[in-house]
């Protein structure tokens, strides 16, 4: 008999699992406990939990999309890195927006397999999937909208939110940037 701690709350297998790299599907199982996921890998490790198992016969599985514009912080991430670099703020919001360009192959490939899944055969909307994972100006704006209110300046942000001071960003741009580019 397993402890206690081996007891899972859900226990899921034979699933396709949405990852962001190369590999958009993953045959995967994974272990649900306290509303955190304890495992995610292959059927084999099935055997050191117990509970109720869910077979989803090869379905597809989003696990993490409670917030449909998850997808922000990442953009939000390069931009912060982006400014901290000396990039003008309008070429930070292009490159974000690029994100678009970037994912059209993946938009297209994403429209079939998700209609698969659902098992209507029916490819979802190119718009649905840009929704969940696109680039729009109104969101990165509204990312600098609200820092300028909350802080008054993207350079407080960057001293009060982040905590970094002037030899970070010194030393940030040291790792980065070319001689001379400064």
């Amino acid at each position: 008999m397993k402890g206690d701690d081996m007891k899972a709350d859900q226990i899921i297998k034979n699933a396709k699992r949405f990852t962001s790299g190369r590999e958009y599907l993953r045959s995967s199982s994974l272990v649900v406990k306290d509303g955190k996921f304890v495992y995610v890998g292959d059927e084999a490790g099935l055997s050191d939990y117990e509970g109720e198992v869910t077979d989803l016969g090869g379905r597809f599985i989003m696990p993490g999309i409670i917030d449909s514009h998850v997808h922000i912080t990442t953009g939000v991430g390069a931009a912060i890195v982006e400014e901290l670099l000396g990039v003008p703020r309008e070429d930070v919001i292009a490159d974000y927006l690029m994100t678009n360009e970037y994912l059209k192959e993946e938009f297209a490939f994403l429209t079939n397999v998700v209609g698969e899944q659902a098992g209507s055969g029916v490819a979802v909307p190119d718009e649905a999937l840009r929704y969940l994972f696109g680039a729009d100006r109104d969101y990165i704006e509204e990312y600098y909208r609200t820092i300028g209110i909350k802080y008054g300046s993207f350079e407080r942000f960057i001293e009060d939110g982040l905590r970094l001071s002037a030899e970070d960003i010194r030393d940030l741009r040291s790792m980065y940037l070319l001689r001379g580019s400064e």
